[in-house]
C-alpha cells in the first residue's frame, strides 16, 4: 500500500509456500515477516480493497489465520486478528471505514459477515481487542460465496435455493438484489476490482450460453452487456434448459439441470439417453456451466 516495500511469498522444496518476505524497494533488502512451520497450511499474501492493510491469510481444510500489516507501517510485526482454531475458517477486508470478516464462527455453517469495531476506541489498531458486530447474518441455506469491497457498496456473492445471486450492500444499509431469469446459471465474480469503481464486473453463463461480461451499476444494479463470448454455428435457442430437484435419503433437495434438444422435449415414444454428471463434497457444488462436449452430445440425442 505505500509503495515502499514488496511483500512476497517463498516456496520450500515441496513446492509448499511457507515463507513471507518483505523486500524494500529503497535497497532490495529482504526480510523475513512470517515463517509457516503447519505443513497442513498454505498461506497467500493480499492487500485489502481500500489499501489500509497487508493481508497474509495461513489456511487450510478447516482452519485459517488472518495476519494484519498496517499499512504505513508496514515494517512492524503483523497483528493475529484470530488465531488459528480447527474448524473456524474467516478472511478479511477493508469496507465503509472498518474491517470486515466473512467466516463461519459462531455456528455459521453457510457463513456471515461482521464488521469489527475496536473494543477501547483504539481506531485503527489492529493489536487492540476488537468486538465484532453482524454485518450481514447467518442465515441456514443460503451460503455466502464471496464478497468483494468498493467505496460505493459491499458486493457478495450468495446461493439461494442453489442459484447464484448477487446482493449489493450500501453503506446505509440498504441492498439491492440482483437476480437473473434462466432456470439455472452460473455467476463469476473476479477478486480485486477497483475500489473506485461505479459498477461491478461478473460473468454469466448457462449449460447452453457462453460467458458474457457484464458491468453491474453498484448505485443501482442495472446490467450492461459489455462482452460474450462466441462460437460459430452455435445457436443457444435450440436448447431446452430444466431445474428440477432430487430428494435425497436424507429428504435434502438435490437441484438438477437438464439439457435437452428443444425439438426432442415432451413426450417421446422411448426414453431418450441420459447422461449423469455431478459432484456434492467439502462445500464444492458442481456448476451447470458451458460446455461444449455437453451440447455435442445433447446434439446427438
Amino acid at each position: 500500500p505505500s509503495s515502499q516495500n514488496v511483500f512476497w511469498v517463498w516456496r520450500d522444496a515441496h513446492s509448499r509456500p511457507s515463507r513471507l518476505y518483505r523486500t524494500s524497494i529503497a535497497d532490495g533488502s529482504a526480510q523475513l515477516v512470517h515463517e509457516e512451520h503447519d505443513p497442513a497450511l498454505f498461506m497467500k499474501v493480499a492487500r485489502t480493497a481500500a489499501n489500509g492493510y497487508v493481508v497474509l491469510t495461513l489456511f487450510g481444510p478447516d482452519t485459517s489465520e488472518v495476519r494484519l500489516i498496517t499499512a504505513g507501517a508496514e515494517c512492524e510485526p503483523p497483528h493475529v486478528l484470530r488465531k488459528r482454531e480447527r474448524g473456524i475458517r474467516y478472511e478479511i477486508n477493508e469496507w465503509n471505514g472498518g474491517l470486515i470478516v466473512l467466516t463461519n464462527a459462531g455456528g455459521a455453517s453457510d457463513r456471515q459477515i461482521l464488521r469489527m469495531e475496536m473494543a477501547d476506541g483504539s481506531g485503527g489498531n489492529t493489536g487492540a481487542s476488537a468486538v465484532s458486530v453482524p454485518l450481514v447474518q447467518h442465515r441456514h441455506g443460503v451460503p455466502i460465496i464471496a464478497m468483494q469491497p468498493f467505496a460505493a457498496a459491499l458486493v457478495r456473492l450468495e446461493r439461494v435455493d442453489g442459484l447464484h445471486r448477487l446482493v449489493l450492500l450500501m453503506p446505509d444499509g440498504q441492498e439491492t438484489v440482483v437476480a437473473f431469469t434462466e432456470p439455472s446459471y452460473v455467476l463469476k465474480m473476479p477478486m480485486a476490482q477497483r475500489w473506485d469503481a461505479t459498477h461491478v464486473r461478473i460473468s454469466h453463463q448457462t449449460l447452453a450460453q457462453p460467458p458474457r461480461w457484464l458491468d453491474v451499476r453498484l448505485n443501482d444494479g442495472q446490467i450492461t452487456e459489455v462482452e460474450r463470448d462466441s462460437y460459430s454455428g452455435l445457436d443457444s435457442s435450440r436448447y431446452l434448459m430444466e431445474r428440477m430437484h432430487a430428494v435425497a435419503q436424507d429428504g435434502e433437495l438435490v437441484p438438477i439441470t437438464v439439457l435437452s434438444r428443444r425439438d426432442l422435449a415432451g413426450d417421446q415414444p422411448q426414453p431418450l439417453p441420459l447422461l449423469l454428471t455431478g459432484y456434492g463434497a467439502y462445500g464444492i457444488s458442481y456448476e451447470p456451466e458451458f460446455s461444449l462436449p455437453a451440447l455435442a452430445w445433447t446434439d446427438a440425442g
